[in-house]
């Protein structure tokens, strides 16, 4: 238990650190996109990234996408691009760009909206509850004979 209340201390510490160090260009960058997508907006993401993920051979065959399903979705997905850094987000976009880090910055922002579409996914909950459908199928002796995995 000591353990874990140190690494929470660490990282709160760190997690302080890093926000007093400076609101700087690239938390403005994000926190553009994160206020200027919409729950629609999510749903293109979501929908776009099933249908990349279901290309997966061990998932395709399972998760039929159309062609023109892919189409429509990756159309969606470069108009909500457009709009979010050409129209919404175009100052703090073309600033972060400038910075010496600029362009693993502005990668960065895909991987906050991939974040950003899994919690949207996960939100449901059907979803939820699906993720832990899994328990009913553990033996309740491993518990016990390794229960000691959790503090």
């Amino acid at each position: 238990m000591m353990k874990i209340l140190k690494i929470l201390i660490f990282i709160f510490l760190l997690a302080t650190t890093f926000k007093t160090y400076a609101y700087n260009d690239e938390e403005k960058y994000k926190e553009c996109i994160l206020k200027n997508t919409s729950e629609r907006d999510k749903v293109i993401l979501v929908k776009w990234i099933f249908g990349n993920l279901a290309d997966h051979p061990s998932l395709n065959y399972n998760f039929k996408i159309s062609k023109e399903e892919k189409i429509s979705n990756d159309k969606s997905v470069a108009n909500y691009l457009m709009y979010i850094l050409g129209d919404k987000c175009f100052k703090e976009a073309k600033k972060v760009l400038t910075n010496k880090d600029g362009e693993i910055t502005f990668l960065i922002a895909f991987e906050l909206l991939g974040e950003l579409a899994f919690s949207e996914l996960t939100s449901d909950k059907k979803v939820s509850d699906s993720f832990k459908s899994y328990l009913q199928y553990i033996d309740p002796l491993f518990f016990e004979k390794y229960g000691g995995l959790v503090e």
